[in-house]
């Protein structure tokens, strides 16, 4: 089962990353309109499901 957390965090790291890179090439280093962007692409409900079942 630890095996299979860390493979679905290595994907989402690298899919994070990738999207950071698209958005500041996208921006060109206009950091408060790249801030406004990520804010917009994380899905805060779906978040705060899954907090709450990773913590009970």
């Amino acid at each position: 089962m630890l095996s299979t957390y860390r493979y679905a965090m290595f994907w989402q790291i690298i899919v994070s990353y990738f999207i950071s890179i698209f958005l500041l090439s996208q921006y060109q280093n206009v950091k408060a309109d790249y801030l406004t962007a990520i804010w917009n692409v994380v899905n805060f409900k779906e978040a705060e499901q899954r907090l709450a079942e990773a913590t009970k």
